[in-house]
């Protein structure tokens, strides 16, 4: 599934631990159609959370690790496409 794919690809661009979220713990990601990754920073309940969500800086920081992760789950499905495209393969 390309969410999935794309959420390992992430992690391991953040070279952070995956928290193991079911599912069916979260109404959006049990009740929509399409693939969706939810990305959560922190809460805004939580103080030094939200001192962290309102930092310019740390926005700027998070914000380009979800660009790279962007990037490296497109270069994946590139260079899976490439690797296994028929026109694009000495297979022929």
């Amino acid at each position: 599934n390309k969410s999935e794919t794309f959420a390992k690809i992430l992690y391991k661009t953040l070279n952070i631990k995956r928290k193991n979220t079911k599912r069916n713990d979260v109404y959006i990601l049990n009740n929509t159609k399409q693939d969706i990754v939810l990305i959560e920073w922190g809460f805004i309940s939580n103080y030094q959370d939200l001192i962290k969500l309102t930092n310019d800086d740390n926005i700027e920081k998070q914000s380009q690790f979800i660009v790279k992760g962007i990037i490296n789950y497109w270069i994946f499905i590139i260079s899976n496409w490439y690797r296994n495209c028929y026109f694009c393969s000495n297979k022929r």
